[in-house]
């Protein structure tokens, strides 16, 4: 029975290779939440990326998170579906796969070296799946939707001029951090802290808050406004040393930090506007 079930396994990675476009019934560009969750009986999907660890793998699945933006001023790249539909799937093989199971060997995959000893990508992009090995056993999978294929999915562009950027706008020091959790917040923010120290004398502290397409607007200042407090409290920088900017909105929860000279006005923005939805997943 262990023998028959271990066949039936490579079969099945095989397979996935074969048609990368689909895995386990779940179809990239077509798919959704729902079919995740039943395919992989699970209870939830998280968004942009939702991580699943399976007996055999652990699998990241990719979402569309946010709508096709009616504006934005700097380089958008997304896709013209439904909100929570699959974008890609990563799986993280428990066990390595011998690359000989892949048939890697037509002229369809391109083999290329990576910084690190023994390790090498395949891919076939006409299939878009990407496979990465180790001592020339496959650890990773990966699928993506190719884009010349699925061109005609993408957001329309809708982009306008990008603030121009002249050297007298330029900061000091800036740096930043996604959606991160409060520990990993004040990692970033230790060093925001040092920096404006070192230039505690000419220099204004600018903390730039976007929050993402699926974000309240008063928990994103909340949020901006509690990494304010924290360095007020823990290094006793001036509260008018720092202000809070609402950058707008960003595909995702983003803060950038600015050590900027006084006599320079404060960063610039880039924002998108995303259209206002009835029904969020």
């Amino acid at each position: 029975m262990t023998r028959l079930m271990l066949i039936l396994g490579l079969l099945h990675v095989v397979q996935a290779a074969a048609f990368a476009q689909e895995w386990r019934g779940i179809k990239l560009l077509k798919s959704n939440c729902n079919d995740v969750k039943q395919s992989l009986q699970v209870e939830k999907c998280e968004y942009p990326n939702s991580v699943y660890k399976l007996p055999d793998e652990t699998v990241t699945i990719g979402f569309v998170s946010c709508p096709c933006p009616i504006s934005y001023d700097h380089t958008y790249v997304g896709w013209n579906l439904p909100v929570d539909t699959v974008t890609g799937i990563t799986r993280e093989l428990h066990e390595p796969r011998s690359i000989t199971e892949f048939e890697v060997n037509s002229n369809k995959w391109i083999k290329t070296s990576s910084d690190m000893i023994s390790q090498f990508l395949y891919d076939n992009h006409e299939a878009g799946i990407t496979l990465y090995a180790l001592d020339e056993k496959v650890y990773r999978i990966r699928y993506y939707p190719t884009l010349e294929k699925y061109q005609h999915l993408r957001c329309p562009i809708v982009s306008t001029s990008p603030t121009s950027t002249t050297e007298q706008y330029r900061s000091v020091w800036l740096s930043g951090y996604g959606d991160v959790g409060f520990e990993e917040e004040t990692t970033w923010l230790d060093k925001f802290a040092i920096k404006l120290k070192e230039h505690e004398k000419d220099s204004q502290g600018y903390i730039v808050a976007y929050g993402g397409c699926r974000d309240r607007s008063d928990e994103v200042q909340k949020r901006a406004q509690r990494a304010k407090a924290y360095l007020v409290t823990t290094y006793g920088i001036q509260n008018e040393d720092i202000k809070i900017i609402n950058g707008g909105q960003h595909r995702s929860f983003e803060v950038e930090l600015h050590v900027r000279g006084r006599n320079l006005p404060p960063p610039p923005t880039y924002s998108m506007i995303f259209p206002i939805k009835g029904d969020e997943h």
